[in-house]
């Protein structure tokens, strides 16, 4: 199974009860759980476009760790990476980092302080 699972996304309730029913039925059937759009910041809107992908990612170094790390903090998921090549080595160092999942206190204050919006409302 493929879908976009991040911290804004998790904060709609249908959504996040929606991803969690897929979960799990995919853990009831053995089925293997892929995420995307795990460092997205936004919607490009009216921005300009600097990266390759069709939202807009986060692209600070440690912005991307703590969004990675949220991600691959949940048990039974992996990421799938990044399609702009700029910002990959990033995502991998992330990934490495085995750092532990932030807390929502600390994913509240990088959505402030990004200004990160839901890609999908």
């Amino acid at each position: 199974m493929l879908l976009p699972y991040n911290y804004v996304m998790m904060q709609n309730p249908a959504y996040a009860a929606d991803f969690e029913e897929l979960a799990r039925v995919c853990a009831e059937r053995q089925v293997a759980f892929q995420t995307i759009k795990g460092i997205t910041l936004g919607p490009w809107n009216e921005k300009e476009r600097t990266h390759g992908t069709w939202y807009e990612p986060l692209s600070d170094p440690d912005d991307i760790r703590t969004a990675v790390s949220w991600v691959l903090g949940r048990p039974g998921v992996f990421l799938n990476t990044v399609g702009d090549l700029s910002l990959l080595p990033m995502v991998f160092d992330a990934a490495a980092s085995g750092a532990p999942r932030p807390s929502d206190a600390t994913m509240d204050a990088l959505v402030r302080r990004r200004e990160m919006a839901p890609l999908f409302v």
